[in-house]
């Protein structure tokens, strides 16, 4: 998955906004989620969305790829 040209504009001109976080967090986690999960800002990833432990690793390893950052382990 890779972010954007709008949203690496903004990463890089500092102007990265919540709702821009926001959304792209959001796509990231609905990418792993079943079909039909209501996911949103505070669903839990194991109870709502039945993530198990290897979604969970990519999911971050999409984070990471979007934002360009490192979660540690």
């Amino acid at each position: 998955m890779r972010a954007c040209g709008d949203l690496r504009a903004a990463r890089r001109e500092g102007k990265l906004r919540q709702e821009h976080i926001n959304e792209r967090l959001t796509k990231i986690v609905a990418d792993f989620a079943p079909a039909g999960a209501n996911v949103h800002d505070g669903a839990d990833f194991v109870g709502d969305l039945g993530a198990d432990s290897l979604e969970l690793v990519e999911v971050g390893q999409s984070v990471e790829e979007e934002f360009e950052v490192r979660i540690p382990d």
